[in-house]
């Protein structure tokens, strides 16, 4: 696969998305870089991304990458219960509608 990009604001690289899907990269995710004279070669890192999982029933942080949010991986944890337990009420608001 070769594809051309274009360095964006503060030398940032944007992946295209297939190449992303391709190889389960998302938000967080980290990349060795290695410079080969002209040539960048970049590699999915084999490190894990942090995770929540459920310890004695409480959320613990697992898997830190170097410079892991955990603050972030807290909110989008909550974020995404939230709107699990909100369901049940939106549903039952569209049915008195």
């Amino acid at each position: 696969m070769s594809e051309t990009i274009t360095l964006g604001r503060s030398g940032r690289l944007v992946l295209p998305k297939s190449l992303r899907d391709r190889l389960k990269l998302a938000e967080g995710s980290c990349l060795d870089l290695e410079v080969d004279g002209s040539v960048i070669h970049l590699r999915a890192s084999e490190e894990k991304s942090v995770k929540l999982v459920k310890a004695g029933g409480l959320l613990v942080a697992t898997g830190f990458p170097k410079q892991a949010d955990i603050a972030k991986a807290v909110r989008a944890e909550r974020t995404g219960r939230e709107g699990v337990l909100a369901e049940p009420a939106k549903r039952a608001r569209k049915r008195k509608a």
